[in-house]
């Protein structure tokens, strides 16, 4: 979805720098299937005096190379922190569920053992109790040093980008003062 002055843009959705960038990244290396069914948004806010649109109505940005490359770079910096994130919560899953196969196991285990060595079953009730409530603490403690995605704000370099926009437009006016 694209918007310019709050008004969603619906025409010429492919031709845009922000879409054409958007869409050369491989997301699948960033844990991320496929961009138009995922679950996430990405937002891309271009402000200069100097942004060069395809057409006078001002409906895409035109896809010139210094701005494709300027925003694909800076969704590759967040998308980077991205795969971090979705890789630790795979992570905390993934441990979640050992720890619930350990809890469904070991009452087994110990009732087996005990008719095995033909004894009584211990009381384990109480040990499985603070063996899961320090789990549930260390993970708590885990969930507290996980980085959170924080939206990045990458300047780029407007001073060059203006510099070459007056250099074409005094090229510009060059050629039609020489015809």
């Amino acid at each position: 979805m694209r918007f310019a002055n709050r008004v969603p843009l619906t025409f010429d959705q492919g031709s845009c720098a922000i879409t054409e960038a958007l869409k050369s990244i491989d997301w699948r290396r960033y844990g991320v299937r496929n961009l138009d069914d995922a679950p996430i948004s990405v937002f891309v806010n271009i402000i200069s005096t100097n942004v060069p649109y395809l057409s006078t109505g001002k409906q895409s940005v035109a896809p010139e190379e210094e701005i494709v490359r300027e925003i694909r770079q800076a969704t590759m910096k967040i998308a980077r922190k991205l795969e971090k994130y979705i890789r630790t919560k795979k992570a905390a899953k993934n441990e979640e569920m050992r720890a619930k196969i350990f809890e469904d196991l070991v009452p087994v285990v110990i009732k087996q053992s005990a008719l095995l060595a033909e004894k009584d079953v211990p009381e384990y009730e109480k040990i499985m109790d603070e063996v899961t409530h320090k789990a549930k603490i260390m993970d708590m403690k885990n969930r507290l040093k996980q980085p959170e995605i924080e939206p990045m704000h990458i300047k780029t370099e407007e001073p060059k980008m203006r510099m070459k926009m007056q250099m074409e437009e005094l090229e510009a006016e060059n050629e039609d003062i020489g015809d």
